[in-house]
């Protein structure tokens, strides 16, 4: 899009990090309910393996902890983004024009 010549502060700029940074959240989820769902059922039980994955559990227990985390992801680009907010509106006096 730069490129192109087309503007990417603002909107676009915002847009497409946020983007970015859904897709990896979806990979993420999906490889966790990969790795529960289907490699813990692939797994031998082995206890004197030195290194053994736990990957067993129900559906809603995946699905509870993948809502937690998309909940506190939001909270911490809202945080964020209130913090820079205000440091604009507190601070931007500082700023050349």
């Amino acid at each position: 899009m730069a490129n192109a010549g087309i503007a990417i502060g603002g909107f676009w700029h915002d847009a497409t990090g946020y983007a970015v940074l859904g897709v990896t959240a979806v990979m993420l989820g999906g490889f966790v309910l990969f790795a529960m769902l289907v490699l813990g059922r692939a797994l031998p039980a082995m206890g004197d393996a030195f290194w053994v994955v736990e990957a067993r559990g129900p559906m809603a227990e995946a699905l509870r902890h993948a809502f937690r985390s998309l909940v506190w992801a939001v909270a911490g680009i809202a945080v964020f983004q209130t913090a820079i907010s205000l440091q604009g509106r507190l601070f931007g006096f500082f700023l050349p024009p």
